[in-house]
């Protein structure tokens, strides 16, 4: 069990950030604000998960192929413009704070291992 959850957050951070392979170098360092991340995100990647990030600071994460709701939470966009998501992982409450640049309909966040992960604006 104590191998299982350590597993299962960075499960749960990597699909609420959403995960790249290779996102482009040459992205405009623009700091994130609240207004731009209101709205729905597709991540590009294998899992294409999809996170709606509403504006009373709650958010969904769903499975992109059946729309099921796997994960929720609140977020906010800190004064330097890092994204901090808080949400319940196996009853205790987890907090991840992730760097972030967008572009546009184009986010890229930077997690707290290092990981740099993909998500555009779904219209």
């Amino acid at each position: 069990m104590k191998i299982i959850m350590p597993t299962l957050a960075i499960l749960v951070i990597s699909l609420i950030l959403g995960c790249s392979e290779s996102p482009q170098d040459s992205l405009a360092q623009e700091q994130l604000t609240r207004d731009q991340l209101v709205g729905k995100w597709q991540e590009v990647g294998k899992t294409r998960g999809i996170t709606e990030y509403y504006e009373d600071g709650t958010f969904i994460m769903m499975d992109a192929g059946s729309s099921k709701t796997v994960f929720n939470g609140n977020w906010t966009v800190l004064q330097d413009g890092r994204l901090k998501i808080d949400f319940i992982l196996a009853g205790e409450k987890t907090s991840v704070i992730a760097e972030a640049q967008i572009e546009g309909d184009r986010i890229i966040t930077k997690g707290p291992n290092g990981d740099t992960h993909e998500n555009t604006r779904i219209k």
